[in-house]
């Protein structure tokens, strides 16, 4: 690794409550956030191949590595010494998870922060973890996967941020226009509702009168009153 990152934890391994900030959990984003971390919470849902299996291997200082994580592994022992020093694991396993700890830092420094994906944080992640339960000294290691950790975190963040503002422009438009449209029709309701209240209030044709007189006098009739004599 070519520098050093003292970032925060950001997995689960934190205590149970989140300092975003100072920011109040409701807004928009730190919801997003929490979701995004619980999804971490979990493996990966298959561990990737680090090298060829059937790559050639060759031997730095004390150890067979394949040829690609050489440079690797001479770059690691120059900077931090033997991160596996202190286990007391056999030599065989030892000399494996060597080649793991490489190919996980061939991994993150051949990774760019825009390709990184859920499934390869998940698998660094369980790898650095493995590595530290075995007693390697990879802190260094851990430290830069929460500082790309965040970067991945506030991509994902600015994309769903970014796409939901665009998707609630679109409603806004499209309920605007609708707004628009039956502010208009109940606009014509209103002066229609005003024009025949109107009209009832004011003067009547003299057939409109009539009609009404009629009405008033005969609804409670049949139809066929007085028309002959019955019984």
């Amino acid at each position: 690794m070519t520098e050093d990152v003292q970032e925060e934890s950001i997995d689960e391994e934190n205590s149970s409550e989140d300092k975003l900030g100072g920011l109040d959990n409701s807004l928009f984003l730190d919801k997003a956030f929490t979701d995004l971390k619980q999804k971490l919470g979990s493996g990966p849902k298959q561990l990737m191949d680090l090298w060829n299996r059937e790559e050639k291997v060759v031997n730095v200082r004390d150890y067979l590595v394949p040829q690609s994580l050489a440079p690797i592994l001479e770059s690691l022992l120059e900077k931090y010494g033997d991160v596996g020093a202190e286990t007391n694991l056999s030599s065989r396993v030892k000399m494996y998870l060597i080649v793991i700890s490489c190919g996980t830092i061939d991994s993150v420094c051949c990774t760019r922060i825009l390709d990184i994906t859920e499934d390869k944080l998940l698998n660094w992640r369980q790898y650095l973890r493995a590595l530290e339960y075995a007693g390697f000294k990879i802190q260094f290691v851990h430290d830069r996967w929460r500082g790309v950790t965040k970067a991945y975190f506030g991509l994902r963040l600015r994309k769903l941020e970014d796409y939901t503002l665009q998707e609630l422009e679109t409603d806004i438009t499209k309920y605007d226009a609708e707004v628009k449209e039956m502010t208009s029709k109940l606009e014509r309701i209103k002066d229609k509702h005003k024009r025949i209240a109107s009209e009832k209030s004011g003067k009547r044709s003299s057939l409109i009168k009539d009609c009404l007189r009629m009405a008033a006098k005969l609804k409670w009739k049949k139809a066929g009153a007085g028309l002959i004599k019955l019984g």
